[in-house]
């Protein structure tokens, strides 16, 4: 399962680079991103129904449906010797905007989507929820809550006139803010428990909220980056992250209870300062970008 889990984590944003007319790969990666939010959605909430259906049997139909659908729907053939472009660039679409480091760029990209807290919120949203307070049954509800508010601005994404650019950077920006309030009431040490628990409920959901359109967007950007079998560059950099995740799941929950929230937390929000900073300067635009003091 968990090979699976990892081919298909590391595969499948590059089948669809390669599969699918530049026109349509906004919505094919909004799609993308709401399959996430709703896998997050069915994990958290399928313990609360385990009474009535054990979990494992949710988790083995759900699986088995994905693959009968993948078998029915998936293209005649892939490209085996090369990641070659199977279909056309859209005539009037213009080429995409590289990056002056791709390489750099792309790992950055995959470290600052572990830093930003994406498998934090995945994994341990139950934990972190009722570590200041709260309910484990009321926290439950939110783990199960925040994946269905993460579809509100999947859908707006869609719908404006705002570019990529944009949306990714200013997206990571008010992550990085929420996170940093997170830390500061985290280790504030003259707010009532209460008071406490509610504005990191707050801040907490503000944070899975905020992360959702610039992950998924800059995964769009990710795969645009290299043509030909460079683009297996783009699928090495997903290992990437699949690596620093895993380490995140195995090490958080026990740095949590050894020291507390603010140094459990404190290096992924440097993580997301420094690969922030970093992506500022080779973000795929038409124009450097520059310091003007």
């Amino acid at each position: 399962m968990g090979y699976s889990a990892g081919s298909g984590f590391v595969c499948a944003p590059a089948v669809l680079r390669i599969s699918v007319p530049e026109s349509l790969r906004p919505v094919n990666f909004m799609f993308l991103a709401a399959a996430f939010s709703m896998g997050t959605f069915l994990a958290n909430s399928i313990f609360l129904v385990s009474n009535l259906i054990p979990p494992n049997i949710i988790s083995a139909i759900l699986t088995a449906a994905a693959g009968i659908f993948y078998l029915i729907l998936r293209p005649d053939e892939y490209p085996l010797d090369e990641c070659t472009e199977t279909v056309s660039i859209d005539g009037d679409a213009p080429e995409p905007i590289k990056s002056s480091h791709p390489v750099l760029f792309v790992f950055v990209l995959m470290v600052i989507n572990v830093s930003i807290g994406v498998p934090l919120m995945q994994t341990f949203s139950t934990l972190i929820f009722s570590y200041y307070g709260m309910p484990k049954n009321l926290a439950s509800i939110f783990s199960v809550l925040y994946p269905i508010l993460q579809l509100i601005p999947v859908m707006i994404s869609t719908r404006i006139n705002v570019s990529r650019k944009r949306l990714v950077l200013g997206g990571y920006l008010v992550a990085i803010e929420a996170q940093f309030f997170l830390l500061l009431t985290s280790s504030y040490p003259y707010i009532p428990e209460k008071h406490q628990m509610i504005a990191m409920t707050v801040l907490l959901l503000i944070l899975s909220i905020s992360f959702v359109i610039p992950c998924n967007t800059a995964l769009c950007i990710l795969f645009e980056q290299f043509d030909g079998s460079n683009v297996k560059t783009a699928s090495k950099s997903r290992c990437v992250m699949w690596f620093l995740a895993s380490i995140s799941t195995l090490t958080f929950s026990k740095v949590l209870v050894t020291y507390g929230f603010a140094v459990a937390f404190f290096p992924y929000f440097l993580g997301s300062v420094v690969s922030y900073a970093v992506m500022l300067f080779i973000f795929p635009s038409k124009h450097s970008f520059v310091i003007k003091l």
